[in-house]
């Protein structure tokens, strides 16, 4: 029998109490995606405060959107991994600010009770991923004055601290610079994207080493000499998962063309087009490119609020391993004849979104269906908490997709990489494999086979594969493996 989901409108009152109307996920949309109806997400209405809303409250239609009380000026919102309790900072404006930025804690099943601060001086506090009490992860700088360095480079320390119903136990996690990615779930990495704007990653247990830098990228210049681009990131958030703890997802700020041509086996993007996921190898282990949810189209003498541009933003690792949450900001356009620059663009997230960051999967959660120019419903800073009971347990190997490849030839040749057995569709003479970085780990001349054995160990991961056909023809692919 078809479902037919039902579409409900809230009115979010913000600001001035202008009634603006926004769209909101049911519960049984929530339970196809999700699998359970223990679900929560947070989010701040940017300039008027924090709300969200538990799927729990209800079994059918929506729950309603719960407005927290005396949080105008909070960012970054987080919920505990017991679903209680959320943490905010305020006093700053994004995670690079310099502040002074003061964190705080507050019940969500008591909304009229005062906050709990948690630091007068605590950046980007998140909770700690493997405790069911109050425990926060925050660190002591953001932005470090000395601008030839970044906060993790001795701006600053690392703190958690422990709430026991009357006061914090603090304790230093790394004492030589601030980190604002979050903590593992085994408290062993650190992750960072740095008022720098690059991907770093600490091993708390080869501290000595310092920060891998991540996001390394081989391309070639347009005069076509190799080079190593290293795009900048932000909005970096470490991984929730028990097996894949040296894992985080980030965003990039794509490439300059103009410059670079890009890897030609990962393709091309923009600024936010794509969201990454990396691990502390230098392994690019995912990415997700935009979900199609809104319809593009270039400014014209017609234009009247149409949506020219889309762009990822804020994602943030859930809980649950599984799950993200994710702002989708759309640029709409508006023509106005006679002025000097007739066009006026204006941008705001629009959209609140679950990421199945096993699937890739995508479902809008909170939608502004105001996209007037004057609409001031702007969605930030999205964070989701899905229910994982105890007897949850991670499917070994899922941090990875299936197979994909890209042909460079117009013809339909294919080949494919699976349990170390790299299969092609026409006779090969020559296989090549690669690392993501560009460095060539296997190599092996053949004689017409269309299925070849790799054999090395090889790791969860994008590889790169180029294969020499029997004719002397050539085809690439990128490939990621699930071993």
């Amino acid at each position: 029998m078809q479902k037919h989901y039902l579409t409900l409108i809230f009115f979010l009152f913000i600001g001035d109490n202008l009634a603006q109307s926004v769209k909101v996920a049911t519960v049984d949309q929530i339970k196809a995606f999700c699998g359970t109806n223990k679900v929560k997400m947070i989010v701040d209405q940017k300039g008027t405060g924090l709300f969200y809303i538990d799927y729990s409250e209800v079994d059918t239609g929506i729950p309603p959107l719960h407005a927290i009380p005396s949080t105008a000026a909070a960012i970054l919102p987080v919920i505990s991994p017991d679903g209680n309790w959320i943490a905010y900072s305020t006093g700053v404006t994004n995670e690079f600010d310099a502040g002074p930025s003061t964190s705080w804690m507050r019940s969500l099943s008591d909304l009229a009770a005062n906050p709990i601060k948690i630091s007068d001086t605590a950046y980007v506090p998140r909770f700690v991923k493997n405790s069911m009490q109050p425990a926060v992860v925050y660190s002591t700088c953001s932005f470090n004055p000395d601008t030839s360095k970044t906060a993790y480079e001795g701006c600053g320390v690392v703190k958690a601290a422990q709430w026991n119903n009357y006061t914090w136990t603090d304790t230093t996690l790394w004492p030589h610079g601030s980190y604002l990615g979050g903590l593992s779930y085994d408290n062993r990495y650190l992750a960072d994207g740095g008022q720098k704007l690059h991907c770093f990653m600490l091993d708390l247990q080869n501290a000595a080493n310092g920060p891998i830098q991540l996001h390394n990228i081989p391309a070639k210049t347009k005069t076509g000499k190799d080079t190593i681009v290293t795009s900048e990131v932000c909005n970096t958030s470490i991984s929730s998962s028990k097996i894949f703890t040296n894992s985080m997802m980030y965003l990039d700020f794509g490439f300059d063309s103009t410059i670079i041509q890009v890897h030609s086996l990962l393709g091309s993007w923009d600024f936010h087009k794509r969201l990454f996921i990396s691990d502390y190898s230098g392994s690019i282990i995912k990415y997700f490119d935009l979900p199609n949810v809104v319809n593009l189209s270039e400014a014209t003498e017609q234009s009247r609020g149409n949506a020219d541009n889309m762009e990822w933003n804020y994602p943030e690792w859930s809980n649950h391993p599984y799950f993200a949450a994710v702002a989708l900001n759309i640029e709409r356009v508006w023509y106005e004849n006679g002025t000097t620059l007739p066009w006026k663009y204006k941008s705001k997230n629009e959209k609140t979104c679950i990421l199945n960051v096993k699937t890739g999967a995508v479902l809008p959660v909170i939608e502004s269906t105001d996209t007037s120019s004057t609409s001031t419903i702007n969605l930030d800073w999205p964070f989701l908490w899905v229910d994982a009971p105890p007897s949850f347990s991670e499917t070994s190997g899922w941090l990875a997709i299936q197979n994909q490849t890209r042909s460079r030839s117009v013809v339909k040749e294919r080949i494919s990489l699976a349990g170390n057995i790299v299969t092609s569709s026409v006779p090969m003479s020559e296989v090549e494999l690669y690392s993501v970085t560009g460095k060539l780990v296997w190599r092996k001349n053949v004689l017409g086979k269309k299925t070849l054995h790799i054999q090395k160990a090889l790791s969860s991961a994008i590889w790169l594969l180029r294969i020499k056909t029997s004719d002397n023809g050539w085809i690439a692919g990128k490939v990621q493996l699930c071993n």
